[in-house]
């Protein structure tokens, strides 16, 4: 495809040495339009000629490049460079932009409160990013004083503008009623406008509302749809609410396969609901799931380091179960006496294998229940236990003293699933049951930092 009379011409200013032409040819090739090859590597020079004779939005994209590490080395600090740069001669993308960085703390110190100040810089000039930011930042109360109203007034602001972040947050504050009288129809109009443009919490709120009827007539097989959309995007809750759907059968046929795969990668991203309904799972040989002391304590202990008291009771009952284990297995995760150390958990101690009279000496369960009659008599009867009990004791120091192979490989024998309690053990932290949008705790804003970058076109501000 032939360059445009546009490229031709840009391309012929940049041969002259102007810094806008270069600017706007480097978005050419940056985005392979006006029948040029897109070349990242061709713009990224051109970005760099224009930025050295001072173009801000030339400057703000070499920034960029270097924050994302595009073409270029990652490097932070030559980011926030090229930002300050460009913020210098009043550009508010580039006010934006270090606003992020000190908010962040990449490159630079982390400082709320000039984060806070670049931000409202920019956001004087009309940039819908920077209004979103500084809505967050009077939300969340950080380097400024916490004011409900002041950040809806910003998210407005941003909305108007067709910032869906801002959007998505507007409809946070009028489901909550923070700063505003409570509208859950104001609600679901935000949400859905922000769906439109892709924001992945606005879908999956979207979906929640019109899951539960929020604002909005119930339609199950809507919110399937908004939250499939979210959750093939990666976007851990949508994902813990579409499993929540195939158990229950809401919107679409029941299927706990499914629902166990759709938890499953929500934990990956670390959703704490998804990982505390594995747990319940395992425990109770629920959704298809085989019973699993293991796995469940795994989970289990993941739900409660997040804060989840549906996790530490259900902790309190798997510590329960060892009074329950089979002579032999491992008190604290139900694994076979290979060795006294168990080979799963690292801990000594095992499930005592006779019970104890009042003498301190082993005697059999039922001889025991008897009384110290029948203990007595048990006892006297000669060496009939004596010799095996001796064996066992040989077979284990024999095992304790064998090569670590032999070990792993006794343990395995005995107990098929060792390898992947081990690995499920050390998985991160995980959340509660149920199928709530928030965890107690957690900041219900949408995306603390602005993430939306989009490349700037010469004479305006960077849109959203």
């Amino acid at each position: 495809m032939a360059p445009s009379e546009r490229a031709l011409q840009l391309r012929e200013g940049a041969r002259r040495g102007l810094a806008p032409h270069q600017h706007k040819l480097a978005c050419c090739y940056f985005k392979g339009t006006d029948g040029l090859t897109e070349s990242k590597w061709m713009a990224e020079a051109l970005f760099r000629k224009a930025a050295a004779q001072g173009h801000a939005y030339a400057q703000v994209e070499l920034g960029l490049m270097y924050e994302k590490g595009e073409v270029v080395e990652q490097r932070f600090e030559l980011a926030v460079s090229w930002y300050r740069e460009a913020a210098n001669q009043g550009n508010p993308s580039g006010q934006r932009c270090l606003g992020v960085m000190y908010h962040s703390g990449k490159g630079v110190e982390q400082n709320f409160e000039l984060a806070v100040s670049w931000y409202r810089e920019s956001a004087k000039q009309g940039d819908s990013s920077a209004q979103w930011g500084l809505g967050v930042m009077y939300h969340s109360g950080k380097g400024v004083e916490q004011n409900f109203e002041l950040a809806l007034s910003w998210y407005r602001e941003a909305a108007k503008e067709g910032n869906r972040g801002g959007q998505c947050n507007l409809g946070i504050m009028y489901q909550n009623g923070s700063g505003v009288e409570r509208n859950l129809e104001l609600a679901v109009r935000w949400y859905r406008e922000a769906a439109k443009q892709g924001n992945l919490e606005g879908q999956s709120r979207l979906g929640h509302c019109l899951l539960r009827g929020d604002g909005v007539e119930k339609d199950a097989e809507a919110a399937v749809t908004w939250f499939r959309e979210a959750a093939d995007a990666g976007y851990t809750k949508a994902q813990s609410e579409l499993a929540f759907c195939y158990v229950t059968g809401k919107g679409v046929k029941q299927n706990d396969a499914l629902a166990v795969q759709w938890w499953a990668k929500a934990t990956k991203g670390g959703d704490v609901v998804s990982r505390y309904n594995l747990g319940v799972g395992y425990m109770d040989g629920r959704y298809g799931l085989p019973k699993d002391v293991v796995l469940a304590k795994a989970f289990m202990k993941s739900a409660a380091k997040q804060g989840h008291a549906g996790a530490t009771e259900a902790l309190k009952v798997l510590g329960r179960c060892a009074m329950e284990l089979e002579p032999g297995q491992c008190v604290s995760c139900g694994a076979p006496d290979i060795t006294r150390t168990c080979l799963g958990c690292r801990k000594v101690g095992t499930a005592p294998s006779r019970a104890r009279t009042g003498t301190g000496r082993a005697t059999s369960p039922t001889a025991a229940a008897a009384g110290p009659a029948s203990a007595s008599a048990a006892r006297a009867a000669g060496p009939s236990r004596a010799a095996p009990l001796r064996r066992r004791r040989r077979r284990r120091a024999a095992a304790r003293e064998a090569p670590r192979w032999r070990r792993r490989r006794a343990a395995s024998r005995a107990s098929p699933l060792r390898w992947l309690r081990c690995k499920v053990t050390q998985l991160p932290p995980l959340p509660p049951p149920s199928h709530h949008l928030h965890v107690p705790g957690l900041p219900r804003v949408h995306h603390e930092i602005p993430a939306e970058r989009v490349r700037a076109d010469e004479g305006g501000a960077d849109p959203s």
